[in-house]
């Protein structure tokens, strides 16, 4: 039989050797990647969509301005 030393030498090697495959398994873990580029994904369409409905709000203010000036020399033809 082993002298308790070689089993003690043993159990350790044991321990390290399972230590070294969770640190293997961690590594590879997503860890919330996936989340954070999702998140990231949407924050970008966010601000895009917010740069299309100012543009859009711009446009809307110019042709309410454009009409109301058509309605003004209407008004002014009409007299």
């Amino acid at each position: 039989m082993a002298s308790p030393e070689l089993q003690r030498l043993w159990k350790l090697h044991q321990i390290d050797a399972s230590i070294q495959e969770i640190r293997n398994r961690a590594a590879h873990l997503d860890v919330g990647q996936r989340i954070q580029k999702e998140i990231d994904a949407v924050v970008v369409e966010e601000e895009e969509a917010s740069g299309r409905a100012k543009k859009l709000h711009a446009e809307q203010t110019d042709l309410e301005l454009a009409n109301k000036t058509i309605e003004d020399k209407l008004k002014k033809i009409d007299k």
